[in-house]
C-alpha cells in the first residue's frame, strides 16, 4: 500500500472527560499530564496528538511531565477561534507548536460559507506565524466550511503547497460517507487521519478490529501515504462510568494496535 513508517500517535483528547466542556464548566482539563504520561512508556504509541487545554490550562509541573514523557509531542491540535480579531489565539497556538517542537498542529476553520474569503486570509496569517517545516493540518470537520473538500482545497492553493497546507480525514467501523470524494479531491494533501473507535467495544481483538477497517486503511493509503494516524476516540468516550483513563486508555493500546495490523502491506 505504499506506507512508509507511519507514526500511529495518542490522541489526548480522547482520554480527558472535559473535552467538551461538559465535566467542568470552563472547559478546564481534569485528566492532567503529570497522572498520565507515565502510562506511555511502552504502550505502543510513537508521540502524542496534543490537546491544547493540556498545554495552555496546566501548571508548571504537567508541562514538565510533558517534557520528559517518553514519546513527543509530534502534533499540536488546536481549537483557537475562527471568528473575527482572533489571530491572537492561532498566534498563541503556533507558539505552543514552537515550544514543543511539534510537526504539525491542527485546526478547524468556521462555518459561514460567505466568509471563505476572510477564512483564507486568516489561514495565510497562520501560515505565517507557524514555524517552517511544519505542516498545517486542517481537519474538514462537519459543520465546517472545510466540509466540502473542493473549497477546502481552493483555501489551501490560495495560501501554499501540499508540502505546508494538508487535510485529515477520519476512519471509523461504519466508514465516513464522504472519505472517497475527499481522498479524491485533496489527494496528496491529506497526511493525517483521526481513527474513531468510540462504538468498539472492549472485547474485539485487534485482529478483527484491522479486518474491519482494512478496506478504508487501504483506500487512504493507495492515494497517498499518511505520516501520522491518531487515536481520536476509543470506547468509552461519552459514556457515563466509562468516560476515564482508566477504562479508555487500554481500548486505545488496541486501537493504535488494529491501525499496526490494518497498515501492514
Amino acid at each position: 500500500m505504499g506506507v512508509l513508517e507511519p507514526r500511529v500517535l495518542l490522541g489526548t483528547v480522547n482520554i480527558e472527560p472535559n473535552r467538551w466542556g461538559l465535566a467542568v464548566h470552563g472547559g478546564m482539563p481534569v485528566s492532567l499530564p503529570k497522572d498520565w504520561v507515565p502510562l506511555l512508556d511502552g504502550a505502543g504509541f510513537d508521540g502524542l496528538e496534543l490537546w491544547e487545554r493540556h498545554a495552555r490550562s496546566v501548571d508548571d509541573e504537567d508541562l514538565a511531565a510533558l517534557d520528559a514523557a517518553p514519546v513527543p509531542v509530534m502534533v499540536f491540535n488546536s481549537y483557537a477561534s475562527w471568528d473575527p480579531e482572533s489571530d491572537k489565539y492561532r498566534d498563541r497556538a503556533a507558539r505552543w507548536v514552537e515550544r514543543f517542537g511539534a510537526t504539525g498542529v491542527k485546526y478547524n476553520v468556521g462555518a459561514d460559507p460567505e466568509m471563505e474569503a476572510e477564512f483564507t486570509a486568516r489561514l495565510a496569517r497562520f501560515d505565517a506565524a507557524v514555524p517552517t517545516g511544519v505542516r498545517l493540518i486542517c481537519e474538514c470537520h462537519r459543520n465546517t466550511l472545510a466540509e466540502t473538500p473542493s473549497v477546502a482545497l481552493r483555501m489551501f492553493e490560495s495560501v501554499g503547497g501540499a508540502d505546508r497546507l494538508q487535510a485529515t480525514v477520519h476512519v471509523n467501523p461504519s466508514r465516513d460517507p464522504g472519505l472517497v470524494e475527499a481522498l479524491d479531491v485533496l489527494g496528496e494533501r491529506v497526511t493525517h487521519v483521526h481513527v474513531q473507535m468510540r462504538t468498539v467495544e472492549p472485547d474485539v481483538k485487534p485482529e478483527d478490529l484491522a479486518e474491519q477497517i482494512a478496506d478504508q486503511v487501504e483506500l487512504i493509503c493507495d492515494r497517498g501515504a499518511p505520516q501520522t494516524w491518531t487515536i481520536e476516540f476509543s470506547h468509552g468516550v461519552g459514556i457515563d462510568g466509562h468516560d476515564t483513563v482508566d477504562w479508555i486508555f487500554p481500548n486505545a493500546i488496541r486501537d493504535a494496535a488494529a491501525v499496526r495490523l490494518a497498515l501492514r502491506p
